[in-house]
């Protein structure tokens, strides 16, 4: 009877140290309920067995020996999204990993709150570690900033107009404000006048002689815009004219200004104004580099001070047929059991998910659950200290037996 009350006291034992590991699990999920990307664990019990060689008839039996844990499980489902408005931070909707490297190791995470650093490379703010993008080559890097600090001047060379000049107003109209861009990144603006012709012969109609001049009030250039006598609408071969502009004497360079998009006609009352405007104005100057942000493919997108934007490099994200074979570690990472498991590819491709820029992935613990699981793991820890006293007790009585 001894050595069985021993064995109680083993298998009350093994409860005490299995719950504890169920605790530390728990614990571990609620304290990490604000981690960013983090993905909770479950304890796996098993129960132990003994198996005897002796028992009715000669045939062997098993006598329980308590309970065991067979590790933990991750739990890998989606946190949820929370905008955070910091354009670095990404998020992923769907499967996949960030992949981060440090010291020749590749880790992995969902945590996508990154910065560049101060030689503009960019790293996981949480644990400084490089994040890998797509080269050139197809290869995963380092996704560097270095390039995309400046975007060059882009020289004008068309402008476009749309809008109706009114053949019977009592005045003609003045177009000013148009700015654009030399070939040394230099601005300029233009203003147009336009004077109304005399009527032409159909099929064409009416036609306005247009002139250019720049803010020192110099003429840039002249031409003749004219129009279908019928619709009003620009002839073909009469809607555009072509300026050579040499601001400052430094060399000529071409402009054309585009009035295909405008009409001529008569807009009802010599009162009412035209509405000719500037469509469109291309080139521009240079432009310094003002934030950064990733599309939904993880494409590096760099705004300038010039309006314009420029693509980097593309984040690689990691896949894994099987998820079960990561490993958590520190910095809300996991490391894979077997890196060549590991498939990589751009966001929103195959079975990858998008990128949500401004967000970052909250943990996946459910705390309602999890306080549901305390309780269990309580309960079920008190059951197997009970189970402990009392195989003491039953042993101290035997000590005590002896006595007498």
């Amino acid at each position: 009877m001894g050595s069985d009350l021993l064995g109680t006291i083993n298998t009350g034992m093994s409860g005490l140290m299995a719950y504890s590991q169920g605790l530390q699990d728990i614990g571990n999920n609620l304290t990490n309920v604000n981690t960013p990307g983090y993905k909770g664990t479950e304890t796996q019990f098993s129960d132990l067995f003994e198996q005897e060689s002796e028992g009715a008839g000669g045939s062997a039996q098993q006598t329980g020996a308590g309970l065991t844990t067979m590790g933990s499980n991750i739990n890998f489902t989606a946190g949820t999204l929370n905008p955070t408005g910091n354009p670095l931070d990404v998020a992923i909707t769907g499967n996949g990993f960030f992949v981060t490297t440090s010291g020749g190791q590749q880790n992995y995470t969902r945590a996508g709150q990154f910065q560049f650093n101060s030689s503009g490379i960019l790293i996981n703010s949480a644990d400084g570690q490089n994040v890998a993008g797509f080269g050139s080559n197809g290869q995963l890097e380092n996704i560097s900033l270095m390039s995309l600090q400046n975007n060059p001047a882009k020289v004008t060379s068309d402008v476009t107009f749309n809008g109706a000049l009114n053949d019977t107003a009592s005045t003609n109209p003045t177009l000013g404000g148009i700015t654009v861009t030399d070939p040394a990144g230099g601005q300029h603006t233009l203003s147009l006048s336009f004077s109304l012709n005399a009527a032409a012969t159909p099929p064409t109609g009416d036609s306005w002689t247009v002139t250019a001049t720049d803010s020192t009030g110099a003429t840039v250039g002249t031409g003749t815009i004219q129009y279908n006598l019928s619709t009003g609408a620009p002839v073909a071969t009469a809607d555009t004219i072509n300026l050579s502009y040499s601001p400052g004497g430094m060399t000529a360079f071409p402009i054309k200004l585009d009035f295909s998009g405008t009409t001529s006609s008569d807009l009802g009352t010599t009162t009412t104004p035209s509405s000719i405007a500037v469509n469109n104005v291309n080139g521009y100057a240079a432009g310094t580099l003002v934030s950064e942000t990733f599309n939904s493919s993880g494409t590096l997108v760099a705004t300038y001070s010039n309006g314009q934007t420029a693509n980097g490099p593309t984040l690689a994200l990691a896949y894994f047929n099987s998820e079960q074979d990561l490993t958590e570690t520190s910095g809300n990472n996991f490391v894979a059991g077997n890196p060549s498991e590991a498939k990589f590819g751009i966001a929103g491709t195959g079975t990858l998910g998008t990128i949500t820029a401004g967000s970052i992935e909250g943990s996946n613990v459910n705390l309602s659950q999890e306080f549901s699981n305390l309780i269990v793991m309580q309960r079920g820890y008190q059951a197997a200290s009970q189970v402990l006293s009392t195989a003491n007790d039953m042993i101290q009585t035997l000590f005590d037996m002896k006595k007498e």
